[in-house]
């Protein structure tokens, strides 16, 4: 998840900014677009949004293993730098009905492998996290290439932050022009399979990068 951006006053946000396209550098005709990802909700009269190019500088941060004895705790993820996903949680902010106090985790990274994924399907085999981290670094998952897309937003509930308040979550769709991340989820797929994986319940091509 690129940016992890929550606000309480999730009704006072209008249809304008529930998506915000992307106007960036290394966006061309033939890529993918906002309508091409499902549930997308896409308003041409949304603000745009400057993305640096330099969050493409990946290869400058040193991979970050994930991992925790607790749940939701262990997952794969492509390291971002920062500066760039800031400077959008800035221009957020500054977009009219985008409520000014939303913050962010001060990191940015793209999922590769989700916590639901490893503590219900991998986990139960005996595959780690070492052992999905060295398939990672096999591959330079920090040289990855990826496109930004668009901002999406969803919202609802947290219940271990507040029972009833709805929060809002914005996170940058990328798009994995050369499968470079999911030739990753490829080989974790084929070592969830040698360990006795049913393929049915693991299917590394569900992937929605962000």
């Amino acid at each position: 998840m690129l940016l992890l951006l929550l606000s309480p006053k999730a009704l006072l946000l209008g249809l304008a900014a529930a998506l915000l396209l992307l106007a960036a550098p290394s966006l061309s005709a033939g890529t993918a677009s906002c309508n091409d990802y499902e549930d997308t909700i896409y308003d041409p009269s949304a603000p745009l949004i400057y993305v640096d190019p330099a969050i493409h500088r990946t290869s400058s941060i040193p991979f970050r293993p994930k991992s925790g004895p607790g749940p939701l705790s262990t997952y794969l993820q492509l390291s971002l730098p920062y500066a760039p996903a800031a400077a959008i949680l800035d221009q957020l902010r500054a977009t009219p009905g985008v409520d000014s106090s939303i913050t962010s985790r001060g990191e940015a990274h793209i999922t590769v492998i989700t916590p639901p994924e490893f503590d219900s399907l991998l986990a139960p085999l005996n595959i780690t996290a070492d052992d999905i981290n060295r398939i990672a670094l096999r591959h330079d998952i920090q040289s990855a290439r990826f496109l930004p897309v668009c901002l999406g937003r969803v919202k609802g509930t947290v219940p271990a932050k507040h029972p009833t308040r709805v929060y809002e979550l914005y996170s940058l769709i990328v798009d994995d022009i050369y499968d470079d991340l999911l030739r990753i989820r490829r080989d974790i797929y084929r070592l969830y399979r040698r360990r006795g994986g049913q393929g049915a319940l693991f299917r590394p091509e569900e992937f929605f990068p962000h």
